[in-house]
């Protein structure tokens, strides 16, 4: 795939003004799949609970490095990350409760603090993509019901009402619809209630509940897209310019003429869609990018606007001290997807 002259020229300025301010400071449809119950994992690390008190682990995939979060006597269960690896979520009883509540936690085990509010019943959070707002099964009042509510607790709405047991909710990998699961097509079921449970997905908003297969538990899986970087016409040299003068490459490592505390160059290049928009930085299971196989921080990521006919992202990295002068190749990986690799030039 080719980004024309034009076009290139054309997103640069368009582009100007937005990413200045940053160089100041410097510097897809899913598909719900039945999955059994499982721990989530983020950054690399698995949180769940285990033992007799129900404490708060983190541990890589292999089974090492495992380690206690909190534990704090009571019961604690149904451990969320945070997509960016900076919180955990989770539902405690403390001793002395009668019911659950929300609670949010640092991976290190720091910043306890509760965000449900009093009375409550909360259990079973998951957070938004984007991290301002979480989904959770709300039992304060006779059955469980779909809420959501920002990510300090504030703004509590419930997205269900009806007489059914409503639960398990997942957000798809965008944000604008939360699948669940609920027994509304068997009022009054006894004995195990799992047996009624069928899968739904609504919008973020609570509108449009449609149940679309049977099951007792659901997640989201994107749709696994290997990412393109856009090139100069009729080259493969990556479509690029440095982030603060808009200057083609070759590149040099060191630049003075930005504004970054390290005179280190910042080079903005291009890509077909990714999805992704910074802040967050996505971390490195979502995206990364590769010089000659070494990995270099991604430090904004966002969709072109701006210009007519044309869809994608921009990406801006910084040029490490390492990095040998010539033609390097340059990759991205998206969810464990590697575009094919393109040139980028570094000068002497």
């Amino acid at each position: 795939m080719t980004l024309k002259t034009h076009k290139l020229a054309s997103t640069c300025w368009i582009l100007v003004l937005m990413f200045f301010g940053l160089a100041l400071f410097l510097l897809n449809p899913s598909i719900p799949v039945k999955v059994s119950a499982a721990a989530q994992a983020v950054n690399g690390k698995i949180a769940f609970t285990g033992g007799s008190d129900n404490t708060i682990y983190t541990i890589n995939p292999d089974g090492t490095g495992q380690q206690p979060i909190f534990s704090g006597g009571g019961a604690n269960q149904s451990p969320s990350w945070k997509l960016d690896g900076t919180k955990i979520a989770f539902a405690r009883r403390a001793n002395g409760d009668p019911t659950f509540s929300i609670y949010t936690i640092n991976p290190d085990g720091s910043g306890l603090q509760k965000i449900s509010t009093d009375p409550s019943n909360d259990i079973q959070p998951t957070w938004s993509p984007d991290g301002t707002r979480i989904a959770f099964v709300n039992s304060t009042g006779s059955t469980p019901e779909i809420a959501v509510m920002n990510a300090n607790g504030s703004n509590r709405v419930n997205l269900t009402s009806n007489l059914a047991i409503e639960q398990n909710p997942a957000w798809s990998p965008d944000g604008t619809r939360i699948a669940f699961v609920s027994t509304r097509d068997f009022p009054g079921i006894v004995g195990d209630a799992s047996l009624g449970f069928e899968i739904y997905v609504m919008n973020a908003d609570g509108s449009n509940q449609t149940r679309v297969t049977a099951g007792s538990d659901g997640v989201w899986r994107p749709d696994l897209v290997t990412p393109v970087i856009f090139t100069e016409e009729g080259t493969n040299n990556v479509a690029a310019v440095n982030s603060v003068t808009f200057v083609r490459g070759p590149f040099q490592i060191i630049d003075t003429h930005n504004f970054s505390f390290d005179n280190h160059t910042r080079i903005m290049f291009f890509t077909s869609s990714l999805g992704l928009t910074s802040p967050p930085i996505p971390v490195p299971p979502i995206l990364s990018v590769q010089i000659n196989g070494i990995v270099l921080v991604v430090q904004n990521v966002g969709p072109i606007t701006g210009v007519n006919g044309m869809t994608g992202s921009y990406v801006i990295i910084r040029l490490p001290d390492n990095l040998p002068s010539g033609n390097l190749s340059l990759t991205v990986t998206l969810r464990g997807k590697t575009s094919a690799p393109v040139i980028l030039p570094i000068a002497p």
